[in-house]
């Protein structure tokens, strides 16, 4: 009895598969299909997915940019020995014109005088030359004075003020060279000196457009 049972359940689940298959569909015996249009609009179409604030999305931003600008080249350039008055009337030059006050400035250059304990003017070489051996037995330093209006003559000394000579010349004499005097060699000078510390093309061409103010001077590389 129990074998007829499984056989009758085999046959059963074989028309079953068979029917939910379709396999009896010409004689109008299958299942009804189930269609949804609805769902299927509902679907998520992966292609259609667009992130938002993605790098696509986003609009490049535009930094905005300085333009560049190159210092023109200095260098630094100077002028030295211009007299007091010539140093006044650059002055009033370079301050007519449409320079930083930092492109220029005039310096005073103040040289001492120079004293001598001089011995001279002698008559002829012959002369100096005697003088010199004295000086040499008496060993007393000397030197050839070439100034026209001192030569040919000896310097015994050479001092920054008169009174320092003055007082060189008292030993001197005391050896027995009462001939001896005291003389300026060189007067005090004052000059005054012009530099451009950095300053360009254009304006060294500002500069030299003062012409005469500029005393013949030459503008040099700053030493």
């Amino acid at each position: 009895m129990l074998r007829w049972v499984l056989l009758l359940l085999v046959a059963a689940n074989a028309v079953f598969f068979a029917w939910s298959q379709g396999l009896f569909a010409d004689q109008g015996w299958a299942p009804a299909r189930v269609s949804e249009p609805q769902r299927l609009q509902q679907e998520v179409q992966a292609s259609a997915i667009r992130l938002l604030n993605s790098a696509a999305d986003k609009t490049p931003t535009e930094v905005p940019t300085e333009p560049v600008v190159v210092a023109e080249p200095t260098s630094c350039l100077w002028a030295p020995g211009f007299s007091p008055g010539q140093a006044d009337a650059l002055r009033q030059a370079l301050n007519a014109l449409s320079l930083p006050a930092s492109a220029w400035s005039l310096s005073e250059n103040r040289s001492n005088g120079r004293w001598i304990v001089y011995w001279g003017k002698f008559e002829n070489p012959e002369v100096m030359a005697q003088r010199k051996a004295t000086l040499r037995r008496l060993k007393i330093d000397y030197r050839e004075v070439t100034l026209p209006r001192l030569a040919p003559g000896l310097a015994l000394g050479t001092f920054s003020n008169e009174d320092a000579a003055k007082e060189a010349l008292i030993p001197v004499q005391s050896q027995g060279i009462r001939t001896a005097r005291v003389a300026m060699e060189r007067a005090e000078s004052v000059n005054w000196a012009l530099r451009l510390p950095a300053i360009t093309e254009a304006q060294r061409s500002v500069v030299l457009s003062v012409g005469e103010a500029l005393a013949g001077k030459t503008l040099l590389a700053c030493p």
